[in-house]
């Protein structure tokens, strides 16, 4: 099989193997009508529900509205900025003379910041002034201001213009990463409480059919009393059977509830209605592979993401450092003409003709900081970033390797329970000969309430057993699932979409 195969066949074999079960009843939640308080749900449709109903998703959901506002301001820094300004005041020429007036202004201000760590702006602007008694007074002042600044130095270039962008996408997809983690750990957890909530109900009907086998014994040992082929104390054993049967089922019952409970919790239920299962614990058995797993796994895996994340996050932080020791040496451009007039057109049409004499400026700007403290910090942020980035080096490096070692545990588990499984199917299929050769020579008057009680026992410890296993290798395979970062793959579910 080719590499570029495995993926999709691993994938293929956890949706099998997670499902574990076959399928029954169609797509959508039903209520049973009887009674009231009973939801019949197939996985799938528990999956869904937790998705949807959560707690935790729910407030996942709602931090996410902040995080993409904060992605689109960051987006949104390189679009021009639009601000008016306005303002008014009154004037006197001649103190003690009715000379005076008042002067408005007003006119818009559009900046536009540039990836390279430039600015661009514009800035029309109109005043009027009035005098107090009209006419003279009266005029229409127009300008337009244009400037242009760059740096050469500090905060030249894209790599320090874009970082805080760069920034923002980085920690945009650390929150859809975490969002990942939080969906996967919730389906993980409704999985095995589903499960739970299967085995505490095969668990119950498992006891109840051992009661149901003591007191067939009971009958037949009555029969054999009544036909003088047993002393009637020895009744007593099957009668003590019966009762410690009784108090298993009792335990089981409550085991049901405690799992419906727990299954709520998740479901984010009240604790009055009961999820039922619909589905049986079916299992393909399946070997997994982990090369193909690993590749999944650095796809998928959320931590070791993270900390590819955190390595980016670094390297761009390291270069905001090295910037900030350097001088701040800049270009700035300046232009600014105007006109007037005794109406706004007036200035306007003044303004065109005074256009080409206006005021023009150009030059450099340096600042040098002078002084241990004016230097030292800049140089100590160089240095803790530097540091930073080799702490994420590790960091990643480490990742790399517990994902490694927890995939290999997760593997192994996933294979011992597939043998476990096989050996407890084998014990119990030995448990059920035994107890039918047993009962066997019980009619027959040819053994002992003890010795049948005996093999009730390993009977129902032998099912119990081949329960655990089955469970236990779908559960190897979900935590296998979680490792690799792959549930959401598995249940086909969409981040962006069913989450949000």
């Amino acid at each position: 099989m080719g590499r570029d195969q495995r993926p999709r066949v691993f994938m293929a074999c956890l949706a099998v193997v997670l499902a574990g079960q076959s399928w029954a009843g169609a797509s959508g939640a039903e209520v049973d009508a009887a009674p009231p308080e009973t939801i019949r749900l197939t996985l799938a449709e528990a999956v869904a529900r937790a998705l949807r109903d959560n707690p935790a998703l729910v407030d996942a959901r709602l931090d996410r509205t902040l995080h993409r506002f904060d992605l689109e301001q960051s987006e949104e820094s390189f679009l021009p900025k639009v601000s008016l300004e306005a303002a008014t005041a009154g004037y006197r020429t001649d103190r003690g003379a009715d000379t005076g007036g008042y002067t408005f202004g007003a006119g818009p201000r559009v900046t536009m910041r540039l990836p390279t760590g430039g600015a661009v702006s514009v800035r029309p602007a109109w005043t009027a002034r009035l005098g107090h008694s009209g006419g003279p007074d009266e005029a229409h002042d127009t300008s337009v201001e244009l400037a242009f600044s760059h740096p050469l130095l500090r905060g030249a270039g894209l790599d320090v213009g874009l970082a805080p962008v760069r920034l923002a996408r980085i920690e945009e997809e650390r929150h859809v990463l975490d969002l990942r983690a939080a969906a996967m750990d919730v389906i993980t957890s409704v999985i095995k409480a589903y499960r739970a909530a299967i085995r505490a109900d095969l668990q119950l009907k498992i006891n109840e059919s051992a009661l149901q086998r003591a007191r067939e014994t009971l009958e037949v040992n009555q029969l054999l009393v009544d036909t003088g082929r047993m002393a009637r104390t020895d009744i007593v054993q099957t009668e003590t059977d019966i009762a410690r049967r009784e108090l298993e089922v009792v335990r089981s019952r409550n085991r049901v509830a405690d799992a419906g409970l727990d299954l709520n919790v998740l479901l984010d239920l009240e604790g009055d209605v009961r999820v039922l299962p619909v589905q049986t614990l079916t299992v393909e058995p399946l070997r997994p592979d982990l090369e193909s797993i690993r590749a999944l796994a650095r796809e998928r895996n959320a931590d070791y993401l993270k900390a590819h994340l955190n390595l980016r996050s670094a390297a761009i932080r390291l270069a905001q450092a090295a910037d900030g020791t350097l001088w701040e040496l800049s270009f700035e451009a300046r232009a600014a003409f105007g006109g007037q007039g005794t109406s706004f057109g007036a200035g306007l049409r003044d303004l065109g003709g005074n256009a080409d004499k206006g005021i023009y400026t150009a030059g450099v700007a340096l600042t040098i900081p002078l002084g241990d403290a004016a230097t030292q910090a800049a140089k100590r942020a160089h240095i803790a970033a530097r540091l930073d980035l080799r702490k994420a080096e590790r960091s990643l490096a480490t990742e790399a390797r517990e994902l490694d070692a927890g995939l290999r545990n997760a593997v192994s588990a996933v294979e011992l329970g597939l043998t476990q499984m096989e050996l407890a199917r084998q014990a119990l299929d030995l448990a059920r000969q035994q107890l039918e050769i047993e009962d066997g020579k019980l009619k027959l008057g040819l053994t002992s309430n003890f010795r049948l009680a005996t093999f009730q026992t390993d009977l129902v410890n032998a099912q119990v057993n081949e329960l655990d296993a089955r469970i236990g290798y779908l559960n190897a395979w979900s935590t296998l699932d979680r490792t690799a970062g792959t549930v959401l793959d598995t249940w086909e579910v969409e981040v962006e979409g069913a989450l949000e």
